[in-house]
């Protein structure tokens, strides 16, 4: 069986710098959204109580279906096509804004289904009624995640760490 090595450079100088460096940003920015999600809870559960804190649970979990849903696969595809082509204003201008258009119309159409059948899901699928309020709230943000996503992706395949890991831990915040 032969021994799996690891290029010097890879572990050594420079490039050791660079990747500490890289996923300290990234274990930070992580380790502060676990925080902050656990700050919200307590806050959500003391003030409004176990009954609303379901709700926004609930809530949360529709978002992130419908989300990855609206997000149409433009953020793993911009990755791929932005690490490959480079920072070519022009190309990287036509590849966002046609995923930018494309994935606001489809989230745009889900949430607007959402919000005009609100009641309905809320009563008949989850057989919550107080739910209505908070699947309009939700509804309201899915075009914005989308957009997370998709600059998520951007900021992935131009390499910039810093901004990706920001908006992977704290972009559900805002």
């Amino acid at each position: 069986m032969q021994k799996l090595r690891f290029p010097k450079s890879l572990v050594t100088g420079q490039d050791q710098k660079e990747l500490t460096r890289k996923a300290g940003v990234f274990i930070f920015f992580r380790i502060a959204a676990l925080i902050l999600g656990y700050a919200f809870t307590l806050v959500v559960i003391k003030y409004f109580g176990s009954p609303v804190y379901s709700m926004v649970v609930l809530g949360f979990t529709i978002f992130t279906v419908v989300s990855i849903v609206g997000k149409l696969g433009y953020d793993v595809t911009l990755t791929r096509y932005v690490a490959e082509a480079g920072s070519g204003k022009e190309l990287l201008s036509g590849l966002l804004s046609r995923a930018l258009l494309r994935s606001l119309l489809f989230s745009g159409l889900i949430a607007l289904g959402i919000l005009l059948f609100r009641e309905a899901i809320a009563v008949h699928i989850f057989k919550r009624p107080q739910f209505t309020e908070f699947l309009f709230w939700t509804a309201l943000t899915f075009p914005l995640w989308s957009l997370v996503f998709i600059f998520n992706g951007l900021f992935r395949g131009l390499r910039k760490n810093t901004l990706f890991s920001f908006y992977t831990a704290f972009g559900r915040f805002f």
